[in-house]
């Protein structure tokens, strides 16, 4: 009966100290993302246009949008543009974003896209799309 009791004083003891060192902390979050492109193909010397979203409670950092073009899977990227913004820690941002096209984009090749958004704790979230160059 008395180990039951001493055992019993120990893991209140144990509880009593667990429950004393907590203490509230800021919640953990990942940036939400989206990408949408205003259409679903290109043509050469055309302008692609769309929109990148991103919210987070803790902050956002920056958010970045790369757009590479590829004739096929198997060359390097023909072009790539970048386009990144460093933010004052923003809880939201909504960027419209416009990337021309080369009027020598080979009709078949694809534009990758991808948005990035990494706040202020250490979380890094990417979204991506892929359009195609169509006559």
């Amino acid at each position: 009966m008395r180990g039951i009791v001493l055992l019993a004083a120990m893991a209140f003891s144990i509880g009593a100290t667990v429950v004393g060192c907590y203490r509230d902390r800021e919640r953990l979050d990942v940036p939400v993302l989206t990408l949408v492109p205003d259409v679903d193909s290109v043509s050469p010397g055309d302008t692609l246009r769309g929109v990148m979203h991103a919210t987070d409670g803790s902050g956002l950092i920056l958010v970045r949008l790369l757009a590479t073009y590829r004739s096929d899977t198997l060359t390097p990227a023909v072009d790539t543009i970048r386009l990144r913004y460093d933010l004052p820690e923003l809880t939201e941002v909504e960027l419209l974003f416009s990337i021309p096209i080369p009027g020598a984009s080979p009709v078949g090749s694809r534009v990758a896209l991808v948005a990035a958004a990494f706040d202020d704790q250490d979380f890094l979230v990417e979204a991506t799309d892929t359009l195609w160059v169509v006559p």
